[in-house]
């Protein structure tokens, strides 16, 4: 990847990708929740920590919007999730006002149920994301998915999760699908 410094803390990146023709089955799990409302995840591609954390930062000044757990994805992709409950309508905006990959933002369109999908299992020969650490905030008391609250408690974040308050509703919804990027 070429890396171009620019102006006001931002960097131009360039890459080129060979993709895999062959397509390998992916497990994921949704920003939907059991009531239909969705928690924010986000998706950042070739970004560097520090990135991802300012962009999480502004996006919870803007939005007042609760604590984000990182997971590092690849060497240098993430995901975020920040599990407060908003309506579809309220997550696209949030989506939108970030610097996440364009082709997640839209992603809900691609998916039968019209909602984000975040990969949770192993990619071809990648690894299943690994939590990294969080991005805490001055707004901690919106209303949070319990399911996805469990989620992060089960796959590392343990003490960083914020429990309450909570909807009480304790499942995630899981997804399965192909992909040819990895």
């Amino acid at each position: 990847m070429l890396c171009v410094p620019l102006p006001f803390g931002r960097e131009l990146q360039v890459r080129v990708r060979l993709l895999n023709r062959n397509p390998v089955w992916v497990q994921g799990i949704s920003a939907m929740t059991a009531d239909h409302q969705y928690v924010v995840f986000l998706d950042y591609d070739g970004a560097l920590p520090s990135f991802v954390v300012d962009d999480v930062s502004a996006l919870q000044d803007e939005f007042c919007l609760g604590q984000g757990y990182v997971f590092q994805s690849g060497r240098r992709n993430f995901h975020v999730i920040i599990p407060e409950k908003y309506p579809f309508v309220r997550v696209y905006e949030i989506l939108s006002r970030s610097a996440a990959d364009p082709t997640f933002v839209s992603a809900y369109r691609a998916n039968k149920y019209r909602t984000w999908v975040l990969r949770v299992g192993r990619k071809g020969p990648r690894l299943p994301p690994k939590y990294v650490g969080c991005v805490p905030s001055v707004y901690p008391d919106n209303l949070k998915s319990l399911g996805h609250l469990l989620y992060l408690r089960a796959v590392g974040a343990g003490d960083d999760v914020l429990m309450e308050p909570n909807d009480g509703y304790s499942g995630v919804i899981h997804a399965f699908y192909k992909t040819k990027h990895w």
